[in-house]
């Protein structure tokens, strides 16, 4: 994953089993709700938990691109956002498999 505010590819799990967040130093559970937004397969999210071990929450959506990578948008309550586009490990073309 590659959020336009920092320079380095970073890891995100959105799982409904086990929820969870990590980019630089933010990290929390993830709760999300599937939607549509521009036509588009997507979800909404919240999440609750840490940055530089400061308590942190913050919103974000994410939408499926035709050629399976994600696009979306992190928002830190009182803080930084940023987009992002994420694409499988191993996949940095975003193709689909």
């Amino acid at each position: 994953m590659r959020p336009s505010i920092w320079s380095a590819p970073h890891s995100s799990s959105w799982q409904r089993s086990a929820p969870a967040a990590c980019f630089i130093a933010v990290e929390g559970s993830v709760d999300w709700r599937p939607v549509h937004r521009d036509g588009r397969p997507g979800a909404e999210v919240t999440w609750d938990g840490f940055d530089d071990d400061d308590d942190a929450s913050g919103r974000g959506w994410a939408v499926l691109e035709e050629d399976g990578s994600v696009r979306g948008h992190i928002y830190l309550h009182l803080g930084d956002d940023s987009g992002f586009k994420a694409v499988r490990a191993g996949d940095e073309l975003g193709r689909r498999r």
